[in-house]
């Protein structure tokens, strides 16, 4: 859903590379870079083919420092990735990667150099396109989104709910009066702090042409330098914000699988190459608009926090993760002490109509869980799948029961589900994710919770068999019977990382 690049991350790379671009292109020194060499790991192959390529990357290079069109940076970035992209201002690309980016650099001419643009004031502070930042302070939010009253619960990092969810989820939800019905009044939402809005979604639900079930909006925000906070399954927002649309930057795009399809657009306040300036100043208190209602299932707030000034989250593979989700934090913690307090004290999560409190030693929960040479974690199949998500299997701790953990599946395997079992320190058992070693043969679950998402009572008569090879391939099949009997593969599906 987050397939979107974020264009002040962007920009603030770009301000990065400009700095640079003496020091890249043969000019005059600027200092000497952290790193001047490639990676130890990659050698580079030295020859004319390889000369010749590397002389053309340069030359593009300093065209698009000059001009200030940085489509081929962008380009790059979404071959290799942001981070590698960023480092070709200090490090020569290896001749695999310039093959891998020849279209990025052919028959490249520039755009005519972008001036900066004129300030505009729209909506209040800030008042130009280029004012400062605000500084970050350890606790921004200071007031609850919703009032008291209509905050009935909270829920940790980390839920699962396959097959959109089948990966713990990188918010935390505010759950309203209804959560546990399904069936929510509408309650009034408002700013925790004081923000800026500077983009806006909007997304439809089980599309079928010009029809949907349902619709909602995502509001995301700048709280401070560095720091975002999002809002999710907004059910309305206020006339500003539907105002500030109609001058934004729109992108849709549709994803899903055969049984549901979505469509999501994305609205941009900001953009400083094209002058646009759009966003929305919020103090804190100030109405944004409303959760729950009758023409919705939603009965809560999701509320994401994402800190960029952080390092990225310990995915083993980030290609597979957004990339505001590999800077994912606690949203509870940016809130006041006493706030932060009261929404741990409410932590509990939902399933089959029940609502269960969460331990203490979950604390706010966990989205990166991946070690690698165990079976804990993230993985997705090996054989193609169609559809966003269907490929996703989780291996991972359950986000309310510290001593529980569950096998979360989307599709192939079995149908949309999730296992859960109490996790063992020995054996062959139950045993739990983080010790099964590559390389150590086969493992058995069985056992599983009542409240486990199976489509059917999940009791004995199922076990799930797991073993991870040397190489990091997970082997796992859903077969009869419970652990006690004998077990080896007869029709595994295989998963990788």
């Amino acid at each position: 859903m987050d397939w979107q690049t974020e264009s002040m991350r962007t920009l603030a790379g770009i301000t990065t590379l400009v700095l640079l671009a003496s020091a890249c292109s043969g000019g005059t020194d600027v200092g000497t870079p952290a790193t001047t060499t490639a990676p130890a790991t990659t050698e580079l192959e030295v020859g004319d083919v390889y000369e010749e390529a590397l002389e053309r990357f340069n030359e593009v290079k300093a065209l698009m420092l000059a001009s200030g069109d940085f489509s081929p940076h962008e380009c790059t970035a979404s071959i290799l990735g942001a981070d590698r992209a960023m480092g070709f201002m200090t490090v020569d690309p290896t001749a695999e990667e310039l093959a891998l980016l020849d279209s990025c650099f052919v028959d490249f001419v520039p755009q005519t150099e972008q001036a900066a643009p004129e300030p505009t004031i729209v909506y209040g502070p800030p008042t130009t396109t280029s004012a400062p930042a605000v500084s970050c302070v350890e606790r921004p939010l200071t007031a609850l989104p919703v009032s008291v009253e209509n905050l009935a619960a909270t829920t940790p990092l980390g839920h699962i709910s396959a097959p959109e969810h089948t990966n713990p989820t990188d918010h935390v939800y505010l759950l309203i009066p209804g959560y546990i019905e399904q069936v929510a009044p509408t309650v009034a939402l408002s700013a925790p702090g004081d923000l800026t809005l500077y983009r806006i979604t909007r997304t439809r639900y089980d599309v079928v042409g010009d029809t949907e079930s349902y619709s909602d909006w995502g509001l995301v925000f700048e709280v401070c330098d560095g720091r975002d906070l999002r809002f999710g399954h907004v059910s309305t927002v206020v006339d500003q914000i539907v105002e500030a649309t109609t001058g934004a930057t729109e992108r849709c795009n549709t994803y899903g699988y055969d049984a549901r399809q979505f469509e999501y657009c994305a609205f941009e306040l900001y953009d400083a190459w094209e002058g646009l300036d759009v966003r929305v100043v919020f103090s804190e208190g100030d109405p944004v608009g409303t959760l729950g209602g009758i023409d919705t299932p939603n009965v809560q707030l999701d509320l994401w926090a994402y800190d960029y000034n952080l390092g990225p989250l310990p995915f083993i593979n980030m290609a597979r993760q957004p990339s505001d989700a590999q800077h994912a934090a606690c949203a509870f913690d940016w809130f006041v002490e006493d706030i932060r307090l009261l929404l741990y004290s409410m932590l509990q999560e939902l399933s089959q109509g029940v609502s269960r409190p969460a331990d203490a030693e979950v604390g706010c929960g966990m989205i990166a869980q991946d070690i690698p040479g165990t079976a804990k974690g993230i993985w997705y199949t090996v054989q193609e799948v169609e559809g966003a998500w269907m490929d996703n299997l989780a291996l991972v701790d359950d986000n309310s029961r510290s001593d529980h953990q569950l096998i979360a599946v989307a599709s192939t395997l079995t149908d949309a589900s999730d296992w859960i079992f109490k996790k063992e320190n020995g054996g062959r058992i139950n045993l739990d994710f983080a010790k099964v070693e590559a390389g150590a043969g086969i493992y058995c679950y069985h056992g599983f919770t009542s409240d486990s998402q199976t489509g059917g009572p999940a009791s004995e008569i199922n076990r799930l068999i797991i073993e991870v090879s040397a190489s990091e391939i997970l082997t796992i099949e859903l077969q009869s019977g419970s652990c006690s009997s004998s077990h080896s593969f007869s029709s595994p599906t295989q998963y990788q990382r």
